[in-house]
């Protein structure tokens, strides 16, 4: 049994979590703040030594917030710019203005065989002489869907021991499929009307399958028996290499043979239209409709539908690992905040004596924010040797980058400072602004 993640279980959850984070990291700010009275009265009764030891207890805790803020931040951009490179790989296809849909034929009604293939060959003529279509076919397994076949391919004169024969991916297709999906024919040709059972059986490999097996040399005209309708086909077409399990996956050898010599089984309709406004899934419905009223039409997807469905993990877990590493940075700043907040407070008479002996507004604003960023500095290095460690174990899930990736190692820690400073200004500019003669004449 599966399960499925629904979307606003996710936003409420995460929304949830965040509010928790801001409460409670509030309602310590509060307390520091509270606290931050009790200790000016113990300061003046000569507890120094307690408020010292607060003080540098904040300071760590701070510190290690940040640390975990900055492991937490490395880690998000690295999956986000993981699934980033993803979404930039190159198909093999152009999934624009593309809209799929699967049709199960009925086995007691389409025997397989001529029925089967006059079905297809009906639907996809009704549906090209539509308006706005630019061009339709069909395949028995879609790329980048959850669903995969493969045969045994064996070149004619070649031997294989048991279970060493090669097995590639094996489409059944009809002939608008390589046009409706735009996958670059590299050398020959494709399939035509004429490859049926009644003509010489052929077969259209992909480049991965012709660098394998027909090394230095062209496949076009080699003979290979396969498991695809058990017999002997020539290759007449080279096709370049589409991406089957996933765009973060390894190209695979890929194996097409027509639809009309080796029927049997599902097909999905894909048809591409002129632009996003011709209404393909009401095409689809109709042309199949009249053809056969008791055919069911599922599973109507546009192919980037499909696409974002293949990535969908690697999104999920990008954008989960992003908002953990926002709550962290949140309550890091919540965090430094109160800590700088309640220093402030705590040297609101030593503020005054400085600026009563001349310091000016500016050298008391940089001698708070000096403190601040000593210590982001030293909570960011200690995340960023943490993070060195600790990253080594998300090497399995990125692609197409590493975990010493300059943009990300650049990128994060400036997110931290620009953060940290963003918290620490508020009480910076509070101290800035004391007026000495009420600081001297409070203390």
């Amino acid at each position: 049994m599966g399960f499925a993640v629904d979307w606003r279980v996710v936003v409420f959850s995460l929304i949830v979590s965040l509010a928790a984070t801001l409460v409670f990291g509030l309602a310590a700010v509060a307390k520091s703040r509270g606290d931050g009275a009790w200790l000016i009265t113990t300061l003046r009764d000569g507890g120094r030594g307690t408020t010292v030891a607060r003080s540098q207890l904040g300071g760590a805790i701070v510190a290690a917030q940040l640390a975990v803020a900055m492991v937490v931040l490395l880690g998000a951009f690295l999956l986000v710019r993981s699934y980033g490179r993803v979404r930039d790989v190159d198909a093999g296809f152009d999934p624009a203005n593309v809209t799929t849909a699967r049709v199960s034929l009925p086995d007691a009604t389409y025997p397989r065989g001529e029925k089967q293939v006059a079905f297809f060959q009906q639907v996809i003529a009704r549906i090209t002489e539509r308006r706005g279509v630019v061009a339709a076919g069909a395949v028995s397994i879609l790329p980048e869907s959850p669903n995969f076949d493969q045969t045994t391919v064996r070149p004619d004169g070649r031997t294989y021991g048991p279970n060493e024969a090669p097995s590639p991916d094996v489409y059944r297709v009809t002939p608008g499929y390589f046009a409706a999906m735009r996958i670059t024919l590299r050398a020959g040709r494709l399939f035509s009307a004429e490859d049926d059972d009644r003509h010489p059986l052929v077969a259209v490999i992909n480049q991965t399958m012709a660098n394998a097996l027909f090394p230095g040399r062209s496949p076009l005209g080699q003979r290979m028996w396969t498991g695809a309708g058990n017999a002997e086909r020539t290759i007449v077409g080279v096709v370049g290499d589409v991406y089957q399990y996933g765009l973060d996956s390894v190209k695979t050898m890929q194996f097409y043979v027509p639809h009309a010599d080796n029927s049997g089984g599902d097909l999905t309709l894909v048809v591409r239209s002129i632009d996003a406004s011709v209404p393909a899934a009401a095409t689809i419905r109709e042309a199949v409709r009249a053809v056969d009223p008791g055919v069911p039409v599922d599973d109507i997807l546009s192919m980037n539908q499909v696409l974002t469905e293949s990535a969908s993990k690697r999104r999920l877990l990008a954008g989960v690992s992003l908002t953990f590493a926002l709550g962290a940075i949140g309550l890091a700043a919540i965090g430094l905040y109160g800590l700088i907040a309640f220093a402030v407070e705590q040297r609101t008479h030593e503020i005054g004596v400085r600026m009563a002996m001349g310091a000016t507004r500016r050298s008391v604003l940089w001698l708070v924010l000096g403190g601040t960023s000593r210590l982001v500095a030293g909570g960011a290095a200690i995340g960023l040797a943490t993070a060195a460690f600790a990253n080594r174990f998300m090497a399995p899930f990125l692609f197409g980058v590493r975990v010493t990736d300059p943009v990300t190692l650049a990128f994060a820690p400036a997110i931290l400072v620009v953060v940290a400073l963003a918290a620490s200004a508020a009480p910076a500019i509070r101290a800035a602004r004391v007026n000495p003669a009420i600081a001297l004449r409070d203390e």
